[in-house]
């Protein structure tokens, strides 16, 4: 008698998948790496999909130091026609996806995005528990893709340009090496050289000025102011002030040097009259005497070394009646007040 036996394939283990996402730098592609712990007897087929995330999202926040990113900015997103689906054939273990993200020059934080699995079947493959979904996107199983920044924060200087003549605009150049992605305001300070009125008070102090997004440089300009004194040339300066969103470079002001254009006064200025101002009348006992001396033009620099006091020991004093061609010359002190019957002449 022959005996005969009959065997049964023994069950597969249902494998479990690891959903890996390495960080990629903006412009590069972010790679997903599914892996199998085993191969599988059937073909395993999951759909993949990128999708903006909004933090926190629910009680989850994003990964520390990290923003959302913007859908067609940042990455560029998945839709309906355009998800990419993995296959695994029988025997294969891993397989990758590519997620494109978008260069830009913009210094910005770190970024992330949404990864989802869709076509996850319990009979064909679970989630590894060293990759457990960080998300739960559209009921479904989702992680973190990171994008990394890669630009820098933009260094700012600026140049000075030719000399002008007084009452022209002075120009200066603020400048940084590569093209703004978006326009970046440039915080300045402005300065007349000391002791010149070149500028206006208005146009020194704080000041900005905008380099407009897809470009290098702007120009600023500072309007000088013209007059008919006879004057020394002088320097304006320009400043870059600090900012979180730049840093300063070399060089970090700039010098325009302002010509005047007056022709020097060679001719002294005259008195024209000289009047008694207080007391206004005479005789007096007054202890201090006042006149008013006026001037044919505006003069600068007068003391009481310009002016002789006859008939008394008393002091002068010297005092510009306010922004006018007049001075007031006071007498007072030393034998003034006991003076009898004495004419006092200045």
């Amino acid at each position: 008698m022959l005996a005969v036996f009959t065997t049964e394939a023994a069950a597969q283990t249902v494998p479990t998948l690891k959903v890996e996402i390495a960080p990629a730098a903006e412009g590069e592609n972010v790679i997903v790496t599914l892996t199998l712990s085993q191969s599988s007897n059937q073909s395993i087929t999951f759909i993949l999909g990128s999708y903006s995330v909004a933090c926190p999202f629910g009680s989850i926040e994003c990964p520390q130091g990290s923003s959302p990113a913007t859908q067609d900015q940042d990455f560029t997103p998945t839709r309906p026609q355009t998800v990419i689906s993995v296959s695994f054939a029988p025997g294969d273990r891993t397989k990758t996806a590519s997620f494109a993200t978008i260069e830009d020059s913009s210094v910005e934080s770190t970024e992330v995005f949404a990864i989802i699995l869709n076509g996850l079947s319990a009979s064909e493959a679970t989630i590894d528990s060293s990759t457990p979904p960080e998300l739960n996107l559209l009921g479904l199983p989702s992680w973190f893709a990171t994008i990394l920044d890669d630009d820098t924060t933009p260094t700012v200087s600026i140049t000075g340009g030719s000399a002008v003549t007084e009452g022209d605009k002075a120009q200066f150049t603020v400048s940084v090496a590569q093209e703004v992605a978006a326009d970046l305001s440039v915080a300045l300070t402005v300065s007349d050289a000391s002791g010149s009125d070149f500028i206006a008070a208005g146009n020194e102090g704080s000041k900005s000025v905008t380099i407009a997004k897809g470009t290098k440089s702007a120009t600023y300009e500072v309007q000088t102011v013209g007059d008919t004194m006879d004057e020394a040339n002088g320097d304006i300066t320009v400043a870059i002030a600090s900012s979180t969103d730049y840093t300063t470079g070399a060089p970090s002001s700039a010098m325009v040097t302002v010509n005047d254009d007056d022709a020097a006064d060679t001719t002294a200025p005259r008195v024209t009259s000289i009047t008694r101002q207080t007391p206004s009348s005479s005789p007096t006992d007054a202890d201090s005497l006042t006149w008013r001396v006026t001037f044919n033009e505006a003069v600068q620099n007068v003391n009481a070394a310009d002016f002789q006091v006859s008939g008394t020991t008393a002091g002068l004093a010297v005092a510009q009646v306010g922004a006018t061609n007049a001075y007031d010359v006071t007498a007072s002190d030393g034998n003034l007040a006991g003076l009898v019957s004495t004419t006092v002449t200045l």
